[in-house]
């Protein structure tokens, strides 16, 4: 069975590591430094990969992120997973364009 990973990118009480340890697979990055932060995500990038070579069934793949993460679907409602668009490193304007 596959344990679920949780990256922990900020400082934690050792008690709150302890109780994820019980139950998941945690991994410690600093989250300000991007030389070690995007090494330290390659699994989602496999995850995705194996995803997106499913064509013969349904795939569910399910990240759990922080409420202010920048994170948003990025697969429409009844598209395949073959048309999962990304963009690393970069996010949405929210400031107001001026076009």
């Amino acid at each position: 069975m596959l344990v679920p990973i949780v990256l922990v990118a900020e400082e934690l009480s050792p008690a709150a590591v302890a109780l994820l340890e019980s139950d998941f697979e945690v991994r410690h990055v600093d989250g300000a430094d991007r030389a070690e932060l995007f090494p330290a995500l390659a699994d989602v990038d496999a995850v995705i990969e194996r995803a997106m070579a499913i064509d013969d069934r349904p795939v569910v793949v399910d990240f759990i992120v922080h409420r202010d993460a920048m994170v948003w679907p990025m697969v429409a409602a009844g598209t395949s997973n073959n048309d999962i668009k990304f963009a690393r490193g970069l996010a949405p304007d929210w400031g107001g364009s001026t076009e």
